[in-house]
């Protein structure tokens, strides 16, 4: 019962379907980051954790895994206290908020991706990959989704599965503008086309690491996941996300890079196979767009030098509020509506978090909850006995962190947030054993 919760969790986690308590508005316009509501998939996982909480029990001490000695008993501990000291730091910036409701659902936010990593890790039923396959599976039905609204160039609104319409005409919409014509990026189930790039490129490297401890399963296996890794790679593509694409070639080069160890020092020529079809399975889609990919690459059109600059004033807009708050900062989840209070004029599209996880934090929580971060992910950067997933799983989430917000500033971010963290993680982990057996 837990294990098909658990992987189904995984399979939905991507649609965003909620219940909206609260509207956002800022100057009589609709405020994205300041809507409120209740997301079906926290409910499932709320089932899910209480039942590994009650059903889990650790054998053989603290969790260990394959660290090298002198650091078996401390990093995780370690880790974890930095990371209960920023969990309190961000709920005491409740009282330096704006809009302290806001603050206050953006924390559980946050606890919710730290329970979400605690369970990914430490969850008995990933030693048999079932979690991995959820959310492969999950992440290849958001291809279909993004694939299909990208060939359409239509996406359709439902509110039962969280999707929103976004017509090509709309000036808030994510598009490519070449010649006058405006082309729909897939956003598949996500609010923008950037968190759909990066939930691809951690399934592709995800599915990559799998595929690499699943070669002496079976030729069926194999198969599956190289129609897994076509998939998720022309969805990569047609997210038409840069951040995404850096973050999955900088993944695929650690994961690949970590091969190459003892005994053989060389990769399985299996894997090699897959980075090829991965490469081709972009190349074919992009190829007949070119000149959309070459728009995105030069960046010269007008779109793209407009989105180059918002992102050039969201950092002004970031350094201006770490200057005026910089020891306590301005609450968790209250940058765009501090930042819109102090710029009535500007029209609300145009304000957004800072494109870097870091300086938002800074904003957020100020000095202290700045450094916290950066030592957190010193601490969980995968040392060299550790394989897989997490050489290549660290540098996706170390350059979409650089690159992008969405990691920290929307509920989907922070899970995948989660996800990530939990899957790097996952060699510290002691064995764990249910206490009770479960179908």
């Amino acid at each position: 019962m837990k294990k098909t919760l658990l992987v189904l969790f995984f399979v939905l986690l991507p649609f965003q379907t909620q219940w909206i308590i609260r509207y956002g508005s800022l100057n009589g316009q609709l405020w994205e980051y300041g809507t409120i509501g209740i997301y079906a998939i926290d409910v499932l996982f709320l089932i899910v954790l209480l039942l590994s909480l009650r059903r889990r029990s650790c054998r053989g001490g603290p969790p260990t895994g394959d660290l090298p000695q002198g650091r078996q008993s401390q990093s995780p501990t370690t880790t974890g206290w930095i990371g209960g000291i920023l969990m309190i730091l961000a709920i005491i910036s409740i009282t330096m908020a704006d809009d302290r409701l806001l603050a206050f659902v953006h924390i559980l936010w946050l606890l919710e991706a730290v329970f979400l990593a605690y369970v990914v890790a430490y969850s008995s039923s990933l030693r048999k990959g079932e979690v991995r396959w959820g959310f492969v599976v999950g992440s290849v039905v958001q291809a279909f989704i993004g694939l299909s609204q990208f060939f359409s160039q239509s996406t359709i609104a439902s509110s039962l599965l969280g999707w929103a319409a976004h017509p090509a005409w709309h000036p808030g919409t994510s598009v490519i503008e070449v010649t006058g014509e405006r082309w729909l990026r897939a956003y598949a189930s996500f609010p923008h086309p950037n968190i759909f790039g990066g939930w691809m490129a951690v399934a592709i490297v995800l599915a990559l690491g799998q595929y690499s401890q699943s070669l002496e399963k079976g030729k069926v296996v194999r198969v599956l996941f190289l129609i897994s890794l076509v998939l998720l790679s022309a969805g990569l593509a047609v997210s038409f996300s840069r951040s995404a694409w850096i973050a999955a070639a900088v993944g695929i080069v650690a994961l690949l890079l970590s091969s190459f160890r003892p005994p053989s020092r060389n990769p399985d020529k299996k894997i090699i196979f897959a980075i090829l079809t991965i490469l081709l399975s972009v190349s074919a889609i992009l190829l007949p767009y070119r000149h959309l990919l070459s728009t995105r690459i030069n960046a010269t059109a007008r779109l793209e030098q407009q989105s180059f600059n918002e992102r050039a004033v969201g950092y002004q807009d970031a350094f201006a509020l770490i200057r005026t708050h910089p020891f306590f900062g301005i609450g968790m989840g209250n940058f765009t509506n501090v930042v819109a209070a102090q710029n009535p004029n500007r029209p609300i599209w145009s304000i957004q978090p800072v494109h870097n996880v870091f300086l938002l934090t800074f904003a957020e929580l100020g000095v202290i909850g700045a450094v916290l971060l950066v030592l957190f992910t010193l601490m969980i950067f995968p040392l060299p006995a550790l394989r897989s997933f997490s050489a290549g799983g660290f540098s996706i989430l170390l350059v979409l962190a650089l690159f992008d917000h969405y990691l920290w500033s929307v509920h989907g971010g922070l899970l995948l947030s989660g996800v990530i963290i939990g899957f790097i993680v996952l060699k510290f982990s002691a064995p764990c054993v249910d206490s009770h057996t479960v179908s």
